[in-house]
């Protein structure tokens, strides 16, 4: 007969546990923020990415309306302010961001694009990331936005839809097209120097891929760093986009240039030419 097998028993000092102790909580928080602490900018990295595609988009999209703007309007470009081609303001500033002008009331600049309906969508005229390094939306009737991402024109209403009495402003940048020291250019110049758009056309450009015409604006440093950090989504006569990236720094951050007036004009020139590039940074 065979004898039966005692099972042995738990003693009470030995219960059974659940959950964790302090000590394990505390380590497996400790893991967990160091992860979230290294995915973290990977994401933002990401998302990043994903704003300046759509930025690179909205360049393509008023690339293609150039495009089928020009022919239309014997290869000259709008005018920036005025209504009247004898008058345009095309050498006034460095930058133009204007798509509706308080002189006379109407559209101007690539806002033309939207009056000829070679784009029908307000937003290709807005950067994401702008937006994002703002303060609320960019079209308002208070203009906050505008005025702390560009810092131009001190108290101004950038409404949508555009309304007389106001200005309207894009996010992106609008080349100078004064005289400009440019081998490309065809025509001569009754200046000293051979002359930008305003004379010769888009049509005196020999290699329209290698002439940049719009970009993220970067007219001061502290709005360049608004932008795609570091660097700017370019777009050029041809209608493609290109990144142009400043990994030293030297050309669109730290360049020198402290405000938005003529006396920078030569030295944006320069910039142009070196995303262009014809100069050395």
């Amino acid at each position: 007969m065979r004898t039966p097998v005692k099972l042995a028993r738990v003693g009470r000092g030995r219960r059974r546990r659940f959950g964790f102790t302090l000590v394990e909580l505390l380590v497996s928080i400790g893991i967990i923020a160091l992860l979230v602490s290294l995915i973290m900018p990977s994401f933002g990295r990401i998302r990043e990415g994903g704003r300046r595609a759509v930025c690179s988009s909205n360049l393509k999209s008023l690339g293609q309306g150039w495009t089928a703007y020009w022919p239309l309007y014997q290869y000259r470009p709008p005018p920036l302010h005025d209504v009247s081609p004898d008058t345009r303001y095309d050498c006034s500033s460095q930058f133009n961001y204007a798509i509706w002008t308080i002189l006379g009331g109407t559209y101007c600049n690539a806002g033309v694009l939207y009056a000829t309906k070679h784009i029908s969508n307000e937003q290709v005229y807005v950067c994401p990331t702008r937006v994002l390094k703002g303060d609320g939306d960019w079209f308002g009737s208070d203009g906050h936005l505008y005025r702390d991402a560009i810092r131009w024109h001190d108290s101004v209403a950038n409404p949508w839809p555009a309304e007389d009495g106001n200005f309207t402003f894009m996010t992106y940048g609008t080349r100078r097209m004064g005289y400009y020291d440019d081998p490309n250019m065809k025509c001569e110049s009754p200046w000293v120097d051979p002359i930008m758009l305003r004379l010769c056309g888009v049509g005196g450009i020999a290699r329209p891929s290698s002439f940049s015409y719009m970009a993220d604006s970067f007219c001061t440093p502290d709005v360049a760093d608004r932008s795609h950090v570091p660097g700017v989504n370019v777009q050029y006569l041809d209608g493609s986009v290109r990144f142009f990236q400043d990994s030293k720094g030297d050309v669109l951050y730290r360049n020198g240039i402290a405000a938005v007036d003529n006396s920078y004009n030569f030295p944006h020139d320069k910039i142009w030419m070196i995303i262009d590039g014809k100069f050395a940074p």
